[in-house]
This record gives structure tokens, C-alpha cells and sequence, in this order.
């Protein structure tokens, strides 16, 4: 039985024989100096840290590559990683005595793996940031779309609902709502409309002063077909307002 990335991870960590752990799928590729500048970062600290970096990101579909804009995390950013996703697998080395620290990788997370991952490593460990990309992910065209959607909603999920107290009593039911919202918003476009109106009721009661939280809860009140035309609306009016702002 596959038992998924995250145990072949953990394999592989409990089997290194060196002293630091980085990560590479077979479809990903590392700049030939990734290794090079993360452990010459590693060099200039008293401490073990993670050393993260950027990334360039190869969407097969479009045949294009662009930067991944990886969050600059430095020192403990435990609260930032609470907040939002941070960087990708592969943009990680990491002391193997970390893992072991947070019991190794958790391999019952649907997606945001190395997020989930970052959260737990920067609960402990400081962080360092190099600004430049040197890893190129890959994201191919093989699932389909509704399916990786679904995949990512139960990710952001499964995250937020496993940190929960945590973002609450570091950052706040303000993030948490934002999360909610966020977790619906993913549902909706994987087509998973009563799970959405869920967390868009969830979002409302953590934080029921805020005006996009509350239009989202009313629209979705009303049924899928004005929740579709609004949010259409809405991407039009951002749109035309990116084009102003550029001329």
C-alpha cells in the first residue's frame, strides 16, 4: 500500500547517515549552488538553523517560469508561519536532530506537507532566508483541477484545525478567520458548496466586523448561482483596477 510522500520523507530521514536533511522529488531539479550558498549561510551562525531560500516555479500546462516569491522568514517566525504558508520542500536544509525533534513529519497531511513541516520546525528552531532562487518546482498538469482543489482545501484544513489554540493565542481569531475564509474559498472552487458555506460561517463568527467576511457570508447565504456572479463581479472590478493602477 503507497503510504505517500510524507512516510518515504521520513524513511529517507531515519536512514540518513549525515548530519543534515534536504529534500528533493524526482520531478523537482536544485540550481547547482543551492547547496553551496545554503551551507556557506550555515557557516556564518553560532547555532543550526533552517536555511530556506526562493524558488522558480515551472507551470508545464503554460510552458512558463516564474519567481515563487517564497516568504522571507528570518530568526523565529513561528507566528508568521501560523499566519500564512512558507517556503516548499525542496527550498529546505535542516539538521536531521530537528525532525527528530517534532517527531519526524506528519504523514496524515493531505497537502501543504512542508508547511505543516515549517510550523513545526520554527515552534523550536530559528530560521535564515537566502534571496535568490535556487531550486526550480515543478507543477505538471497530470491531476485534475477539481481534484487538486479538493486536495488543497483538506490540506489547508486539516493545518488550521490541527494548530488551532496555537494561532488563536499567537496571532489571534482574526487570523483564524481569515483561515476559515480562506479554507472556504478552496472548498467553492473545487465545487464543495456546502462545505464552503461552513467556513464562511465559521469566518463570520471569529471575526463578524469584517467587511469582505461578511459580504462572503451573505452572498453565500443566497445560493451558488449569486455567490458565482459576485465573486465573477468581483474579479472584474480587481482586474480593471490593476489595469488603472498600471497606466
Amino acid at each position: 500500500r503507497r503510504k505517500g510522500a510524507q512516510a518515504a520523507r521520513n524513511t529517507g530521514i531515519r536512514a540518513a547517515q549525515g548530519e543534515w536533511i534536504a529534500f528533493l522529488d524526482s520531478d523537482d531539479v536544485w540550481l547547482p549552488e543551492k547547496l553551496e550558498l545554503q551551507v556557506r549561510e550555515i557557516s556564518k551562525r553560532k547555532n543550526p538553523c533552517v536555511v530556506h531560500c526562493d524558488a522558480y516555479v515551472f507551470i508545464e500546462e503554460k510552458n512558463e517560469k516564474k519567481l515563487f516569491n517564497t516568504p522571507k522568514l528570518n530568526g523565529f517566525v513561528y507566528k508568521e508561519l501560523l499566519s500564512a504558508p512558507g517556503p516548499l520542500f525542496p527550498c529546505i536544509l535542516a539538521p536531521k536532530e530537528f525532525f527528530e525533534k517534532i517527531g519526524f513529519l506528519d504523514e496524515d497531511v493531505p497537502s501543504y506537507q512542508e508547511w505543516d513541516t515549517s510550523i513545526a520546525l520554527s515552534k523550536y528552531y530559528e530560521f535564515v532566508f537566502i534571496d535568490r532562487p535556487l531550486i526550480i518546482y515543478n507543477i505538471h498538469s497530470g491531476d485534475t483541477i477539481s481534484k487538486d482543489r479538493i486536495r488543497e482545501a483538506d490540506g489547508w484544513r486539516y493545518i488550521v484545525e490541527k494548530y488551532k489554540n496555537d494561532i488563536v493565542n499567537n496571532v489571534g481569531k482574526k487570523v483564524l478567520a481569515k483561515h476559515y475564509s480562506q479554507i472556504a474559498m478552496l472548498y467553492y472552487k473545487a465545487g464543495k458548496f456546502s462545505k464552503a458555506k461552513i467556513y464562511f460561517q465559521k469566518a463570520f463568527l471569529k471575526d463578524f466586523k469584517n467587511p469582505k467576511i461578511i459580504s462572503q457570508m451573505l452572498v453565500s447565504s443566497l445560493g451558488r448561482s449569486v455567490f458565482d456572479i459576485t465573486i465573477r463581479c468581483y474579479r472584474f472590478l480587481r482586474h480593471l483596477k490593476t489595469v488603472s493602477d498600471t497606466k
